[in-house]
């Protein structure tokens, strides 16, 4: 058995996708696969929620998914997640992937499981990024560029033996994980049972009352200095704190010329694009970072318990008052910041109690929170674990019966 090396476009065929018409106006009512319908993590499509739609004859024989093909995100995307990321059809109907969206189909001879396997183990190195076009801070995939990559792959039969190897193989890690976020909604539920007995007055205080500057956006810069300026992303949030192994770092001189982002000890990041209502108190290694424009600076009075705001943003309360404001679609929500300085903050008007419900709610509050951080450390861990055991099979570097890389 032998391994060739090939350009995608010898194994794979393309087509781009349609977002249709009413289905009362089309010849043929099907599902339309949007990113939103993409369960990245598994690598195939979840339909449950796909809206359906109308379409010609002709449109769904040119580019129709069924069964076995792939659909890829050709426009989207962000800095968190750039376009590009692929998942499998693996059964049922006949669906449409949407017009944001690309039908990826093998040729015979290449199992569709292996494929998707390959081709997500490029997204993961970066090697679709390559395709990747941006217009009017809008991601464009190439798809001929991409196509014309060229990879490694052996016959049918070794194809398939990968494939179901990792089938068990990142099931297995699936179900670790399930349990992780099992354990992290158990430990959630108990947070927001203290949160609720804690900030819970109905005579809160708005939260612009609180403020002692405006509330201020990150903003998006693409440059990156390995030695410069810290610039602070979603993923660089944790429970209470922030991961500065991997964070990206931008020029001094472009730092210096968005100084309503710069962070100062006391602030509060929370993230307002997204993923809502993550967020960390400013330590003194922060002083000094810039905001991506999916965070925002909230910089409060000096008498301001900062505990209790940092943990309000990350109450049911304040997620339901976001849902309540947030425009986009619910894929990437955007919480504008003139609806959340009228946020209710349900601390009482009383300062002088401020003190003692802040020194209650963190003493019950630091056990739950010190386990739910392993725990997305753990979950954290075996999500890289499943991507490097993917790329090596792929590759043919892990050791599987029946495969010689």
């Amino acid at each position: 058995m032998t391994w060739s090396e090939i350009r995608l476009r010898r194994i794979l065929t393309s087509s781009g996708g349609s977002w249709g018409v009413d289905p009362a106006d089309g010849d043929v009512k099907m599902q339309c696969v949007r990113a939103a319908d993409f369960d990245y993590r598994r690598l195939q499509t979840d339909v449950s929620r796909a809206p359906v739609r109308g379409y010609t004859a002709t449109d769904v024989r040119n580019r129709a998914a069924r069964p076995g093909d792939m659909i890829i995100e050709k426009s989207g995307g962000g800095e968190l997640a750039p376009v590009g990321r692929v998942v499998l059809h693996r059964q049922g109907a006949v669906v449409m992937p949407t017009n944001f969206a690309g039908r990826l189909r093998p040729l015979r001879g290449n199992d569709p499981r292996f494929l998707c396997y390959l081709l997500s183990s490029l997204y993961a190195e970066g090697r679709t990024s390559a395709a990747i076009k941006q217009t009017t801070g809008i991601q464009n995939l190439d798809l001929g560029a991409l196509l014309d990559e060229r990879v490694r792959v052996p016959d049918l039969g070794t194809q398939a033996t990968i494939a179901s190897h990792l089938d068990a193989e990142t099931a297995r890690i699936d179900d670790l994980i399930a349990k992780k976020q099992r354990l992290q909604t158990a430990l959630r539920e108990r947070y927001e049972s203290v949160v609720r007995l804690e900030l819970s007055y109905r005579d809160g205080i708005k939260l612009k009352y609180l403020l002692a500057a405006p509330l201020a956006y990150g903003v998006l810069v693409p440059s990156h200095d390995p030695v410069g300026v810290p610039m602070l992303r979603i993923t660089d949030l944790r429970t209470g704190t922030v991961d500065l192994n991997s964070v990206n770092r931008i020029p001094k001189s472009l730092s210096a010329e968005f100084r309503r982002t710069i962070l100062r000890e006391g602030d509060i990041v929370v993230s307002v694009v997204g993923t809502l209502g993550r967020c960390v108190e400013v330590i003194p290694q922060l002083v000094g970072a810039n905001l991506n424009r999916a965070l925002a600076r909230v910089q409060l009075k000096q008498d301001v318990p900062r505990a209790l705001i940092r943990i309000w943003f990350q109450s049911d309360d304040f997620q339901m008052q976001a849902r309540l404001a947030t425009s986009g679609d619910s894929a990437q929500p955007t919480l504008g910041l003139g609806d959340m300085k009228n946020f209710n903050v349900g601390i009482p008007r009383d300062s002088s109690r401020w003190a003692e419900i802040t020194d209650r709610t963190l003493r019950r509050l630091a056990p739950i929170e010190a386990t739910e951080s392993k725990l997305q450390e753990q979950e954290r861990l075996l999500v890289e674990h499943r991507q490097a055991l993917i790329t090596a099979a792929v590759r043919g570097e892990l050791k599987i019966p029946g495969v010689v890389s």
